[in-house]
């Protein structure tokens, strides 16, 4: 478990070196072209999971819930988004969305990301012990919402 955090620590910071390097302003939800939005994008993962992204004193908790049925579909969806980091972490360019790219600085910077998994799916724990990276995280995680209603109110129409 602390090997596979560890991997995909590192290689979230090689995804943000990559979008570093690549200065243009991008959506921020970027569905069709963010390689790393597209494992947890899937009708499947759609069908049966459910996000829920809170601030916390210290960071951003993100809860995932889904059947326990789905959870190797959930470690699937993991194993692409590590196998995708590892190609960013050699330097390849990999379109990344706005929200991805902030997350992956947080990285960069310090952050701590801990993944606790639960029966009914897993909590994830985007952390800090820097306050303006806290404060930070907290207004990315108040984008992502604002940034979902948007897409939530344009499915509807």
């Amino acid at each position: 478990m602390k090997h596979r955090l560890l991997v995909t620590a590192v290689a979230i910071m090689a995804i943000a070196m990559v979008a570093v390097a690549v200065a243009q302003e991008k959506p921020w939800y970027d569905m069709k072209n963010c390689e790393f939005c597209k494992p947890w994008l899937t009708p499947e993962m759609m069908k049966n999971c459910t996000w829920d992204q809170r601030e916390v004193s210290n960071g951003v908790m993100t809860l995932c819930f889904f059947p326990e049925s789905f959870r190797e579909s959930y470690k699937k969806a993991s194993a692409q988004m590590g196998a995708l980091s590892k190609r960013a972490a050699t330097g390849e360019k990999i379109p990344i969305c706005g929200s991805c790219e902030a997350m992956g600085s947080f990285f960069m910077r310090g952050a701590k990301m801990e993944e606790v998994p639960t029966k009914s799916g897993v909590v994830q724990l985007l952390t800090a012990s820097d306050s303006s990276l806290v404060a930070d995280m907290h207004k990315w995680a108040k984008r992502n919402a604002e940034e979902q209603k948007k897409m939530l109110a344009a499915e509807k129409k």
